[in-house]
């Protein structure tokens, strides 16, 4: 080791490959992303979640800091939104039973929701636990 430094390593590019422990959680994160472009197929808004699907499966054979930052963020603030949404329907719900103005049609769809947004929340902390962790040559 004569003649050589480390301090170059923190700054090597966030595009190098790195090494991914569980890399079958882009798999299962890739599901809702692709149901969602199922159901927006025929209002021709696809090629957004075509975009977020590439960005998975590049993430799955080529795992870098770069494209899991923008994967977290985007399931971080899904989770957020959603969490937020399902709450303000809910404190609806409760408060205000005599009008019927919420975000749920019935029992089935809050329960259908719960399930969503609870897959969601366990997507984005997954995706946090199964970061890339170092580089790889």
């Amino acid at each position: 080791m004569r003649g050589t430094s480390n301090l170059h390593l923190p700054l090597r590019p966030q595009s190098f490959r790195r090494a991914q422990p569980g890399r079958w959680i882009y798999i299962l994160a890739a599901l809702p992303v692709l149901l969602s472009a199922l159901w927006e197929w025929e209002y021709g808004a696809f090629l957004p979640y075509l975009s977020l699907l590439a960005l998975f499966l590049v993430q799955y054979f080529y795992p870098t800091m770069f494209v899991w930052l923008i994967l977290f963020f985007l399931y971080f603030a899904g989770s957020l939104t959603y969490l937020y949404l399902y709450f303000r329907d809910l404190f609806e719900l409760i408060i205000d039973t005599k009008s019927g103005i919420s975000g749920f049609a019935g029992r089935y769809d809050l329960i259908i929701s719960t399930v969503l947004v609870a897959l969601i929340v366990a997507i984005a902390f997954g995706l946090y636990k199964r970061r890339p962790t170092h580089y790889t040559i």
